[in-house]
């Protein structure tokens, strides 16, 4: 699955995983998330955030880089997705079977979806 390099306004009309990475020098951070989207096997437009970043600052809110937008098209979890790259979805009760560090991740990421 491809990385496609793309500019903003293209990045920002488009669904799908978009991903920030810094474009002035080799981020291990934004190596890192692009190396993830590789190894899963998903495809991601790729926006490179260099030093003129006001427009990118204001469609992400965030000064940083990497930063990861996605758009969801429904409210069932991606099966096939997880299949792929060999995951499993469980119910929040099984997390309980998972380590504190696991546990803490899930907390947060939870936290985060809801609010």
């Amino acid at each position: 699955m491809p990385l496609d390099s793309v500019d903003l306004e293209t990045a920002k009309a488009a669904r799908g995983a978009r991903l920030v990475v810094n474009a002035m020098v080799p981020s291990p951070w934004s190596e890192a998330a692009k190396g993830c989207f590789r190894v899963a096997g998903v495809s991601a437009l790729v926006v490179h955030r260099g030093f003129d970043s006001a427009a990118i600052d204001a469609w992400t809110g965030v000064d940083n880089v990497p930063v990861l937008l996605a758009s969801f098209a429904g409210i069932d979890p991606p099966f096939a997705a997880a299949e792929r790259t060999k995951s499993r979805f469980i119910a929040i009760t099984e997390s309980r079977q998972l380590s504190e560090v696991e546990r803490n991740l899930l907390r947060r990421a939870y936290e985060h979806v809801l609010g």
